[in-house]
């Protein structure tokens, strides 16, 4: 089951991160929003406003790509997913709320005559799996039954699906009982939540492993006389003050004041294209700190941090129009296959690497991203000499949001 568990996350995981959703906020709302998306001959648009009435963003462009791959045809993973989904009514609750959707009343009286008889809960996971793209909906039933009756039903399946097909219904009657369902039910994501938690931790530190074996590997490397220049100036003076860790004891900062915010305050230093006063006044509530911070510009950024800061910030709203632009701009010499991988929180945070300073924002964009050719760097320079950053969007998306 471990291993179900972990399968169910790693998906639920990457389909927020297809859909720009963030997977540790709010996990109940997410996990309806997965299983409504996925369901077969529904009204999406017209499910969404009934169950979230308070629109929260999906970045829906991605909806057609995400809905064929193959990555999502995984029947256990589902089943994970859909087994949170809890009825906790009463008969009576029951019957009013789910069994006056004629579709409902004839998928249980298939059930029945099949002699699969289900507890209520069990009967609404399985009919939420039973109308997920692209399962088997054979294999479906005999994974489910197995699991939680631990007995194989493949002849009542085929009584069951022959009863099902005999009554038709269309689209409004499918997507009035799943906003129905999805009202009722309750969410219990207490264990995938501790699992998200668990492989959040185990990335953490697995990406400190990788970090430490590259720093060695450059240690141990010898050095080319071609990069002894680069080398040399990445160490004078001027470069070792920018660094991060300098410049923040040259500021002198409060014991209390957070790791978090004081690379983000890095970050808004090193900008070139901003009015670093503004964004002091707005995030740095003490004047005297204020002004110590306006005094140390970064003129030479840690690249790490950079990298960092833009990583962790996230777009949870509709795309700014300089977005959009971006993105008609400078990905044209993209290849198909590189676009349909391209995610909206990669296209942000490559946005913002392109605005950072000349002499590094190559290296923090394939830090982010390792696709860069000749023709990106004309099209990405060009598009930026030509469009100031909406620097208003950006400094307020990282600073409100939260390192992972």
């Amino acid at each position: 089951m471990s291993d179900m568990l972990a399968n169910a996350v790693h998906m639920y995981s990457k389909f927020c991160d297809d859909t720009g959703l963030d997977r540790s906020a709010n996990l109940e709302g997410n996990t309806k929003i997965a299983i409504m998306i996925m369901q077969k001959n529904i009204d999406i648009p017209e499910c969404f406003q009934n169950i979230f009435p308070d629109n929260p963003f999906v970045d829906w462009e991605r909806i057609d790509t995400i809905c064929s791959q193959k990555f999502y045809k995984n029947t256990h993973a589902w089943m994970v997913i859909t087994s949170a989904i809890e009825f906790q009514g009463d008969d009576k609750a029951f019957k009013s709320q789910l069994l006056r959707h004629a579709i409902f009343k004839h998928y249980m009286t298939c059930l029945n005559s099949a002699r699969l008889e289900l507890p209520h809960a069990k009967a609404v996971q399985l009919f939420l799996l039973l109308n997920i793209s692209n399962l088997s909906a054979l294999n479906t039933m005999e994974v489910f039954f197995s699991t939680h009756a631990n007995k194989s039903v493949t002849s009542e399946s085929y009584v069951f699906f022959s009863a099902l097909a005999d009554q038709p219904f269309d689209k409004s009657d499918r997507t009035q009982c799943l906003i129905s369902i999805l009202q009722s039910c309750a969410v219990d994501c207490a264990a995938m939540k501790a699992e998200i938690e668990m492989q959040l931790v185990s990335a953490s530190k697995l990406q400190g492993t990788f970090k430490q074996r590259h720093i060695q590997a450059c240690v141990l490397r010898p050095k080319l006389r071609s990069k002894l220049r680069m080398d040399e100036q990445q160490h004078s003076a001027m470069a070792t003050l920018d660094a991060f860790r300098p410049w923040c004891d040259a500021i002198r900062f409060p014991n209390v004041f957070s790791l978090v915010h004081k690379k983000k305050l890095y970050f808004a230093m090193a900008q070139h294209t901003i009015e670093h006063m503004a964004y002091l006044d707005k995030f740095v509530n003490e004047p005297d700190l204020r002004q110590s911070i306006s005094q140390y510009t970064v003129k030479n950024p840690d690249i790490d941090i950079l990298t960092e800061v833009i990583e962790s910030s996230r777009l949870t709203h509709e795309p700014f129009s300089e977005l959009h632009g971006f993105r008609e701009k400078c990905f044209t010499s993209f290849s198909q296959q590189q676009k349909n991988q391209l995610k909206l929180q990669d296209l942000f945070h490559l946005y913002m690497a392109a605005y950072q300073s000349p002499s590094v924002w190559k290296t923090v964009w394939t830090n982010i991203y390792p696709v860069l050719s000749i023709q990106i760097i004309k099209d990405v320079e060009s598009f930026v000499l030509e469009k100031p950053i909406n620097h208003q969007e950006v400094m307020n998306i990282i600073f409100s949001s939260s390192f992972k």
